[in-house]
């Protein structure tokens, strides 16, 4: 299958399907398929953005720690809840 799992943070580093998150966002897999072996598709919540047209290849994906998820969301909620 894949070393990805829902539950993952990952950084988008690429948009070969056009998803509707930016390069450089950060989120959440909440999904996975891989019904079209050998073409897996993730979907990637950001926080403060769409949850439709969020699939991304794996390619287009690397995987990041927590920690570095926390340093990333901080500054994103104390904007909003300005």
């Amino acid at each position: 299958m894949t070393k990805y799992k829902v539950g993952d943070t990952v950084r988008i580093i690429g948009n070969h399907n056009r998803g509707c998150n930016s390069i450089g966002d950060i989120g959440i897999i909440t999904e996975i398929n891989d019904v079209s072996l050998p073409v897996v598709s993730v979907r990637v919540k950001v926080e403060g953005k769409s949850s439709t047209g969020n699939w991304y290849i794996l390619t287009d994906l690397e995987v990041i720690s927590k920690e570095e998820y926390s340093e990333y969301i901080s500054p994103l909620n104390s904007y909003y809840y300005l």
